[in-house]
């Protein structure tokens, strides 16, 4: 038991940080440990330039014949996989975020304010891929 407030509340932001910094190497966004372990389980080599240019290239024909994403479903799942990232991360964002706002006794004057930093993470997150979609669009 640490009875230093300010100690205490150092020790819980390095935590926070620490759990952060672990929960963004599973990012399927970026070449990190997320995005390997999900290569490996669908045992699919290069999978983000292959998802990105099916997601550019076939993704339309898809739509219009749904056959088409069982026939590329790694690549289906490895977009769901980063849909389903983001929104968490979004998530966490939040939680974190009030929580640190709490501890300094922060409260924002209007509830729309608080979403924009975990919007911001959403849009900086998906900028590597968007970017590598606009490459192989060229």
């Amino acid at each position: 038991v640490i009875h230093n407030h300010y100690l205490q509340c150092f020790c819980w932001l390095f935590a926070i940080y620490t759990y952060i910094r672990a929960f963004s190497m599973m990012s399927p966004l970026q070449k990190l440990d997320g995005y390997f372990i999900l290569m490996d389980l669908l045992e699919y080599p290069h999978l983000r330039e292959s998802a990105v240019m099916w997601l550019v290239r076939d993704f339309p024909k898809a739509i219009r014949k749904p056959s088409l994403f069982s026939q590329n479903w790694p690549k289906v799942i490895y977009w769901l996989t980063c849909i389903a990232f983001i929104i968490l991360t979004s998530l966490i964002t939040l939680f974190v975020q009030s929580f640190i706002f709490k501890l300094l006794g922060f409260k924002p004057a209007n509830h729309i304010i608080s979403l924009l930093i975990p919007i911001m993470v959403a849009v900086f997150s998906s900028l590597g891929i968007v970017a590598d979609i606009r490459k192989s669009e060229d």
